[in-house]
């Protein structure tokens, strides 16, 4: 079993099939590779269990692709369940690797043999619980209403990512939230907020459906006006809406550390599918 980097479109014709059989599961990279612009500084890699990935696209000696990896932006996203996967992931790095995000084992056993080959520091990132919904429970007693963001909300969006980086991803390498906001505002269904007595309250992001699958994430709400329940019913509202439009699944991702986050998603239809853990190098 080997790690093959592969270009770009190698990797979507193979890796894709590969990451759309567990559409949910690999939705991250799924999105991320989707949504990135072809001459993206990007790198690929396939694992095949024999021969290489150009193989199997030849049907020669190659094997199924059984493992993949994307570097985009902030680090690397791993897909694959075993440790042998894992290792082949770490053994084909060339160059150094900033941060590492996958499944628990996965992620733990890529980072034990990227050490053992590197010495590298190494920083335990956020642990992660990934949840899925096809149904969503909305919340009752809740004052206000949700209704979609437009371009006359963008500064309040664009403080309200910075304070949620901020609050919710310290440490993390993260860029300037122009761009995210921009790709949302106007576009039907992917940026939301919570209003009360005329003010927004909360805001929710949706990422475009890759498989029929959307991610919810970006979630916020400002200190002084929480445990009202914004949070549950604006992301209630903007997960029925693409399950009635765009979507047959919602997807998120919560902190674990996160009591708070961790009860009132479940109590809105959400079910728990895998925990993730991110590991960040000193470069």
């Amino acid at each position: 079993m080997r790690a093959e980097a592969v270009p770009s479109t190698r990797f979507r014709e193979l890796g894709w099939p590969y990451l759309l059989g567990e559409p949910v599961l690999n939705n991250l990279i799924l999105t991320v590779v989707d949504g990135r612009p072809p001459d993206a500084d990007d790198r690929f890699w396939l694992v095949s269990e024999g021969g290489t990935a150009g193989g199997a696209a030849g049907g020669t000696a190659g094997g199924a692709v059984c493992g993949a990896a994307v570097w985009a932006g902030l680090g690397l996203l791993l897909a694959g369940r075993t440790r042998e996967v894992a290792e082949a992931l770490a053994d084909a790095q060339d160059v150094p690797v900033p941060q590492v995000t996958g499944e628990v084992d996965p992620a733990a056993w890529f980072d034990a043999r990227y050490r053992e080959r590197t010495g590298v520091p190494v920083e335990v990132g956020m642990p992660s619980r990934i949840f899925e919904a096809d149904r969503i429970v909305a919340p009752h007693g809740v004052s206000g209403r949700a209704r979609q963001a437009t371009p006359a909300d963008r500064d309040r969006v664009l403080r309200w990512a910075d304070a949620f980086a901020d609050e919710a991803l310290p440490g993390e390498r993260r860029g300037d939230h122009a761009d995210l906001v921009d790709s949302r505002l106007g576009r039907d269904g992917r940026l939301w907020l919570w209003e009360d007595g005329g003010r927004p309250v909360t805001m929710v992001m949706v990422s475009r459906p890759v498989a029929g699958v959307v991610r919810i994430s970006w979630v916020y709400t400002p200190p002084d006006q929480r445990r009202r329940g914004y949070a549950s019913a604006c992301t209630a509202a903007a997960s029925a809406y693409a399950l009635s439009s765009v979507a047959t699944t919602c997807t998120l991702y919560t902190d674990l550390r996160n009591a708070t986050t961790n009860r009132i998603y479940p109590a809105i239809g959400y079910r728990p599918v895998a925990d993730v853990m991110t590991w960040r190098y000193s470069t």
